[in-house]
């Protein structure tokens, strides 16, 4: 697999914003109370919507496609995405309907989350709603499954132009519509949950193999404190990435969009998947140092280097 250098865009993303509201507590509340969080955050979230804003605090030119609605207020999601300099353009806002978002309550003594979301009522795109010429313009074209019309066309185009699909299969994701297009990927890196639902293998290899044999140049297995796991079949070459260890650990939320983020736009500018995967789980180890799933780019300064 070749990236395409002489492209106007790092990275083109097909996914799910989020808002997320998030609470840093010492304990989850039992029965009627109220409770006081020890540190509070909102940010923007969602698999792709957060790869995203990592690639471009990293320096990469990349764009969302995506429909929201009108609450919770748009603006909050597209400044979101504008401070770190993503082109929201082809973010379309649908009257009268909602945004998915979250409410986050987190442990502080080791980090488990109480998760209360509720998902958004935009209707999903259809092949004739959006012009995808921008899918023959850019290095990477990243999804995790939203918009599977769309989605797929995009991947039509994709490969005729010469644009590697990239699919991000996260924990408690793994639905069987799915499956057309994470088998037309490329690059091929889920969540240990994800690969062993989609294919029934339970031991790091084997799930890793049953994936390659969708045809993806790059296969990848994400296990978070076991770090993650790759093969590259057309070389045959295979390796692990050891988790680096965290000063601290606050908030897993985000970690595995923050290393996808940081994967693809290393790829997207020619290093090699072993530095690929040693400068994402740098920059993983540090987005759980904080609350929220962009704490490592929005709170924090950020070190992409193999230092």
């Amino acid at each position: 697999m070749e990236i395409p250098l002489d492209r106007e865009l790092d990275l083109l993303g097909i996914g799910t914003s989020t808002l997320d509201h998030l609470y840093l507590v010492d304990h989850f509340p039992q029965g009627d109370c109220v409770q006081i969080p020890l540190e509070y955050a909102e940010m923007g979230g969602g698999p792709t919507a957060t790869a995203l804003c990592a690639a471009a605090a990293l320096g990469g030119r990349t764009a969302m496609i995506d429909r929201i609605g009108n609450r919770p207020p748009p603006e909050l999601i597209l400044a979101g995405y504008q401070k770190h300099g993503v082109d929201v353009s082809r973010i379309a806002i649908e009257p009268s309907s909602t945004t998915g978002h979250a409410s986050v309550l987190v442990r502080l003594s080791d980090g488990s989350r109480s998760i209360t979301y509720l998902p958004g009522t935009a209707a999903e795109f259809k092949r004739q709603d959006l012009d995808l010429e921008i899918v023959a313009q850019s290095r990477i074209l990243h999804m995790n499954g939203r918009h599977p019309e769309l989605a797929s066309e995009a991947i039509e185009i994709a490969k005729k132009s010469g644009t590697p699909v990239s699919f991000d299969g996260g924990a408690n994701r793994f639905r069987l519509d799915s499956r057309p297009l994470f088998e037309a990927a490329d690059i091929l890196i889920v969540s240990q949950h994800f690969g062993q639902a989609a294919t029934g293998q339970t031991e790091t290899n084997a799930i890793l193999a049953a994936l390659a044999s969708t045809g993806a140049s790059i296969v990848g297995l994400t296990a978070g404190e076991q770090g993650s796991f790759f093969l590259l079949p057309e070389s045959g070459d295979a390796f692990a990435q050891q988790a680096v260890t965290a000063e601290k650990i606050v908030d897993t939320t985000g970690c595995g969009d923050i290393f996808h983020g940081s994967f693809l736009y290393h790829l997207s500018q020619g290093c090699s998947p072993r530095s690929c995967a040693k400068k994402a789980a740098k920059l993983a180890a540090l987005n759980c140092q904080g609350l929220g799933g962009r704490y490592a780019i929005e709170s924090s300064p950020h070190d992409s280097s193999d230092s």
